[in-house]
């Protein structure tokens, strides 16, 4: 049977809103972590694809490391790790 090679096209309008909505959970739940004084978080997307579409356009591991990246200081600066799990 031949491979389906999903992540060939551009993302469609679904997928969009899908990525949309994991990004704004993110960057609202991930700086709540340091603050109540965890010392370690997993993020963890095991549906993960290979990070962008055919047109170049952030899938979910690529938003996961942007925004973690985005709360970089807080991780830091309460010294909480983070470990992404794809």
């Amino acid at each position: 049977m031949p491979e389906i090679d999903l992540h060939g096209s551009p993302f469609d309008d679904e997928t969009l809103v899908k990525l949309d909505i994991y990004r704004q959970y993110l960057r609202s739940w991930l700086p709540v972590f340091p603050q109540s004084g965890a010392s370690r978080i997993k993020v963890c997307d095991y549906f993960a694809g290979p990070g962008h579409d055919s047109e170049n356009l952030s899938g979910s591991p690529i938003i996961a490391l942007e925004e973690i990246d985005h709360h970089r200081k807080a991780f830091v600066t309460k010294a909480c790790q983070v470990q992404l799990r794809l």
